[in-house]
């Protein structure tokens, strides 16, 4: 499903986020393979013509991500990971490799092979981070296409560095006549565009064969994805800023809902556990990130309540944020989302309204105060069901 994010500020600063799976600022182009590591190693795209589920090579191990889960490789325990040949895992004119890494303090080969489609049935692309022999930058982006060649080279690149998060990612543009290598949101490698030909290799995540040696990347992987399209600068940053919380590092009360209802803000007096009203129930959340979302209905879970705290309080200057999913039923005058009122205290009260003396259909609605009507409906806009 779609999300759409949707927010109240007061003023301009960042005091309080809340998201239903995780900070996405921009939009994507069709993900044809996703591999997001929420304990398993399933394909989880649904642009893609097949489903590309991958063999590891050795035991799968998995430990925390950017977005829920990651999956660790290492050359004595999961080794590599292997998805047979699909038309999804062939390059269209216009692509993108992407993928946030965690290289372990074992990735310092000339060749630790990251992500590939080669040396096993064909060589149609191939990934690494090279650091040693006759290379210039340590732990430098490379791809290869087409059997032969080097069209970012990693000497011409940055360093990807050792045991810390990084967003990293390759794109071809037809449009645009590049292919090039991207670091946490900057573009660190530029050539010349040249079609990836297809072939009927394997793709594979680590070294392309077995057993391990020097030549494969260790460390954590989590949300690689392969787009069938050149994404923008603008969603790259996106992806980047997540590695910091994706705007979040300074939020006082977080939930993401990856099947729980905990706190995890960085910067709260404390944490604001959610006590349910009904059975929990986690679904799937925003697109292309991989994680969960919490799913609220009349018929089960009816609502989820904290217990006051000053974190709930909002500040002089304060953002209440979240990716929402209206269902067809919430088109009620008052489907109230979010608020700290009526339980105790009457201080602020969200809601989509929908019916009775309202132009805008499922308008943002914000009360505060007891009953000041600062932002109405009718001077907002719809916020869309089933998207």
């Amino acid at each position: 499903m779609k999300n759409s994010k949707n927010s109240f500020y007061g003023n301009a600063a960042l005091a309080l986020f809340f998201s239903l799976a995780a900070y996405a600022p921009n939009a994507r182009a069709e993900v044809v393979s996703q591999w997001s590591f929420e304990d398993n190693l399933t394909d989880s795209a649904t642009a893609g013509g097949s489903v590309d589920a991958l063999d590891g090579f050795g035991d799968a191990a998995f430990a925390d991500g950017i977005v829920g889960r990651a999956v660790k490789l290492t050359a004595g325990a999961l080794q590599r990971l292997r998805a047979a040949d699909s038309d999804d895992l062939d390059l269209a004119a216009s692509w993108t490799l992407e993928a946030f890494v965690w290289p372990d303090e074992d990735n310092t080969g000339e060749w630790d092979r990251f992500w590939t489609k080669w040396g096993d049935g064909g060589n149609e692309w191939h990934t690494a981070f090279r650091s040693t022999g006759a290379v210039a930058v340590e732990n430098g982006l490379d791809l290869f296409i087409n059997g032969g060649n080097n069209v970012i080279n990693s000497n011409s690149t940055a360093q990807v560095p050792l045991e810390t998060w990084s967003h990293v990612a390759f794109v071809g543009d037809e449009a645009a006549g590049t292919i090039s290598a991207w670091l946490n949101g900057a573009k660190v490698g530029e050539a010349a565009w040249t079609v990836v030909n297809p072939g009927d290799g394997a793709m594979n995540f680590g070294n392309f064969e077995s057993p391990a040696n020097g030549l494969q990347y260790s460390g954590l992987i989590d949300e690689a994805m392969i787009h069938n399209a050149a994404v923008s600068s603008e969603y790259l940053q996106g992806r980047a800023a997540l590695l910091t919380g994706g705007g979040a590092e300074n939020a006082v009360a977080k939930w993401s809902f990856e099947e729980n209802l905990d706190d995890t803000a960085p910067t709260g007096t404390k944490p604001d556990p959610l006590e349910p009203f009904g059975d929990p129930d986690y679904l799937p959340g925003v697109p292309g990130l991989g994680g969960k979302a919490v799913n609220i209905t009349a018929g089960g879970l009816q609502r989820l309540r904290a217990e006051d705290s000053d974190d709930l309080d909002l500040a002089a200057s304060w953002t209440l944020e979240a990716f929402v999913w209206p269902d067809a039923d919430n088109a009620g005058e008052w489907d109230r989302f979010w608020t700290k009122w009526g339980d105790g205290g009457n201080e602020w009260h969200t809601a989509f309204r929908s019916t009775g003396a309202v132009e805008v259909a499922n308008g943002l609605d914000l009360f505060i105060n007891g009953g000041n009507n600062v932002i109405n409906s009718n001077d907002t806009a719809e916020v869309l069901l089933e998207t």
